[in-house]
């Protein structure tokens, strides 16, 4: 197994590399096989081939590779083509399976193959009443390259559960929301076990429409995160439990037709638990400013910042994170859909590492597009690009380690059917 100090991004950047396929018939285009009055099935699979440019995410001894992937897919809903959602209760299951294989000589490239499932499910009890009740569910399995050339790989399960009840009595003026989520996040990689840990998070939302579409609102979450297995950690890398309150109060919702704005800042605290290093400081800081402009209804462009801490299961306790981001959609004649996004990261850790050394400090920079056409109704061409690139004063301190400064690069061309 490689060096764990690389390993930053474990758990919050679990799309890098992932470009989605479409997943069903064009927008207001018909498919599926209907099983009864209310209920569809979709099917279909995508292939893709393309290169990546860095598989094992280390600039030094780079490995490039071919890849090809497929992805089949079903989906069950009772949910109409347009997005509409039925009275009394609507439901959406999906499965989705990706397979991987690198196309190379390269022995640990080879050893890299991976079938990496997502299970979802979305239950919506009267999701156009005043009070709404909904459920929902994601599983998911992946096997990922580690960070260093070798035949192991990094496998990961994730479950993210949560109930949510919806209130908005009479014209919708007053709306309040509470949530609970249950996250669960497992290592079966035998060096990397003393990261599994369980979250359980409470949240309301309590919103007043001051304005026609503009709403002030205030929002708490209270957190517990249990560590499994933290005897296990390395001395240098003691886990410990937390208790992170998240607040924030702000603005949101339309201040012109098209143009939407979210605004909010709050108080922050991971209350962690021991004698590991706790928030203080900026890092009790929470901020959100984003807003987005929308010429017609299926294209839109966002521009955003956020200010936040994130948990860091396997290094650190926590990290401190300020990102600006951007983001273009846009459907063409209901047969071309376009994306493309932008965003930064500049990511303080704060914990102890390397004892004597100082905090470990990484500015990531991930971009990439994505264009998909349909055909015909049932067939789909597209294209997709993304770009990782990833600084850290850390390597300075592993000048022969892997996962601390790379660039990664995965083109993409594919081909689908959808039902």
């Amino acid at each position: 197994m490689q060096s764990t100090q690389g390993l930053q991004q474990l758990g919050h950047d679990t799309s890098l590399g992932i470009a989605f396929l479409p997943q069903k018939a064009n927008l207001g285009q018909m498919g599926g096989v209907k099983l009864s009055e209310s209920s569809v099935l979709h099917a279909g699979v995508g292939l893709e081939a393309g290169y990546d440019t860095n598989v094992f995410f280390q600039n030094n001894n780079r490995v490039a590779a071919p890849v090809l992937r497929v992805v089949p897919f079903l989906e069950l809903t009772n949910g109409e083509r347009g997005g509409a959602m039925p009275t009394g209760l609507y439901y959406d299951l999906t499965a989705t399976l990706l397979y991987r294989e690198f196309l190379t000589d390269d022995d640990n490239a080879k050893q890299q193959r991976a079938f990496n499932p997502v299970l979802s499910a979305l239950v919506d009890f009267n999701p156009n009443a005043p009070l709404n009740v909904s459920l929902t569910d994601q599983f998911a399995r992946f096997e990922e390259p580690p960070y260093g050339a070798g035949t192991g790989n990094i496998t990961r399960i994730y479950n993210m559960a949560g109930l949510q009840l919806s209130y908005a009595p009479g014209g919708g003026r007053l709306q309040m929301m509470l949530r609970y989520s249950n996250m669960v996040n497992v290592f079966e990689t035998e060096a990397l076990k003393y990261a599994n840990h369980m979250g359980h998070d409470l949240t309301l939302d309590l919103s007043w429409r001051w304005l026609p579409k503009t709403s002030l609102f205030v929002q708490a979450s209270q957190g517990y995160i249990d560590y499994f297995n933290p005897d296990d950690a390395p001395a240098n890398l003691a886990r410990q439990d937390s208790y992170p309150l998240r607040t924030l109060l702000g603005l949101r919702g339309l201040i012109t037709n098209k143009l939407n704005l979210h605004v909010g800042v709050g108080y922050l605290n991971g209350f962690y638990t021991g004698s590991v290093q706790n928030t203080s400081g900026l890092s009790n800081l929470g901020a959100v400013a984003e807003l987005s402009y929308a010429p017609t209804p299926l294209t839109k462009l966002m521009v955003g910042y956020r200010r936040e801490f994130r948990n860091s299961p396997v290094i650190a306790n926590f990290f401190d994170v300020d990102s600006p981001y951007v983001s273009f959609s846009a459907n063409v004649a209901t047969r071309m859909m376009l994306t493309a996004f932008a965003r930064y990261e500049a990511r303080r850790y704060r914990g102890s590492i390397v004892p004597g050394a100082e905090e470990r400090k990484d500015n990531v920079v991930q971009a990439g597009a994505q264009a998909d056409l349909f055909v015909a109704n049932w067939f789909f061409l597209g294209a997709s690009y993304i770009a990782t690139v990833n600084d850290s004063n850390y390597q300075e301190l592993f000048p022969n380690s892997a996962g601390f400064d790379y660039t990664k690069h995965l083109v993409l061309a594919r081909l689908g059917v959808t039902y």
